[in-house]
């Protein structure tokens, strides 16, 4: 994924024992991860692939351009052309089981030769008919063409195959990891390092081990997570709550749009929830220290009762804005929204609406 951290850091979290600098310094080091470009020209903020905010049917697979033909012993063969980044990446978003790809993949990163994409065609062979379709697909979400086209696909039928909101779709891959995926492929190294410092906090909270893997591997992470329970298939408030907090807003939205119960049990947790506590304006304390030095003299009194005033200008038209399509007009929902948090706080609340104004 993209997120690159760096060894150095001293926390602990970040760590990994199995990581050794020899390791990295070996003639065998992995390529750096390439940063896939086709997820910056999807739109975010716009309603992706859902006709509407609660829709949560997936996406029928589109009309094949051409025939999708595969082999076991292609693959054998096409596995031995992917580095160490793609291999992790494809087995977390191809393998089911959790605890069975994050087993395997932490031994591959270790050092192991084992033949995992290899391993599960064989499998999946057995098992079902859609293996080929699935490795497609895998694919083309780690932007892998080169292996593509030696497997007979020309990039133009791909992109008719798998438009640009596919991987927001469950067409083949699962579309939990799909997304996961995505975000984490749009970390830099600075968002990597706070996802896992405030997942680690998160964990202390609610009484689970954090076991700390190659923070250059995410998909070990997030595996580590969803066989826990914290990240789950119907369930991805926890990760919502940590996005919040990085300010990570987009992707909270394509997470309420893609599962909208994430919205709902956020907002139900929020309100007793002990790591983002400050989310809720009635539980947010100030903790004064009482040893601290300060004047009396400047000490303002404040009657708990009646503890101040709360001005809210409602400005509906701007000044300079004269075009009718660009007024504000969510102004009077702005309102509504505003006023319980200064009302519970005992202020006096006042409105004042602006007038158009030049």
């Amino acid at each position: 994924m993209g997120a690159m951290l760096s060894n150095e850091n001293n926390d602990d979290y970040l760590q990994d024992s199995s990581y050794s600098e020899d390791e990295e310094n070996s003639t065998n080091e992995a390529p750096h991860r390439r940063i896939s470009p086709i997820y910056d020209k999807i739109d975010l903020t716009n309603n992706i692939c859902l006709d509407s905010p609660t829709d949560t049917t997936d996406a029928a697979p589109p009309t094949a351009t051409m025939a999708t033909t595969l082999t076991v012993d292609q693959v054998m063969v096409v596995e031995d052309h992917l580095d160490i980044f793609e291999k992790v990446s494809l087995v977390y978003l191809l393998y089911d089981n959790p605890a069975v790809a994050l087993k395997l993949l932490t031994k591959l990163v270790n050092g192991s030769n084992d033949k995992l994409i290899h391993n599960w065609t064989i499998f999946q062979n057995i098992k079902k008919s859609k293996w080929q379709e699935e490795l497609e697909e895998a694919l083309y979400i780690i932007q892998n063409y080169e292996v593509l086209r030696m497997l007979g696909f020309a990039k133009t039928d791909l992109d008719v195959k798998f438009p640009p909101h596919f991987c927001f779709d469950k067409i083949y891959v699962n579309k939990i990891r799909k997304v996961l995926y995505r975000l984490c492929d749009a970390f830099d190294s600075t968002d990597g390092e706070n996802l896992l410092r405030l997942v680690h906090t998160d964990f202390q909270k609610k009484g689970f081990n954090f076991t700390v893997y190659n923070p250059e591997y995410l998909e070990l992470y997030l595996l580590h997570w969803e066989s826990l329970g914290y990240i789950k298939q119907d369930n991805l408030s926890n990760l919502c709550n940590i996005l919040n907090v990085m300010e990570q807003l987009d992707w909270c939205d394509v997470l309420k749009q893609l599962f909208p119960a994430v919205g709902t049990r956020v907002s139900e947790k929020t309100k007793t929830s002990t790591l983002f506590s400050f989310q809720s304006s009635q539980s947010t304390q100030i903790s004064v220290d009482k040893n601290a030095n300060y004047d009396t003299i400047e000490k303002y009194d404040v009657d708990p009762k009646s503890p101040g005033v709360c001005l809210i200008i409602n400005q509906e038209y701007f000044y300079r804005e004269i075009e009718p399509d660009l007024q504000r007009k969510r102004s009077a929902r702005f309102l509504v929204e505003l006023a319980p948090a200064p009302t519970a706080q005992k202020m006096q609340l006042l409105n004042r609406s602006q007038e158009r104004s030049g």
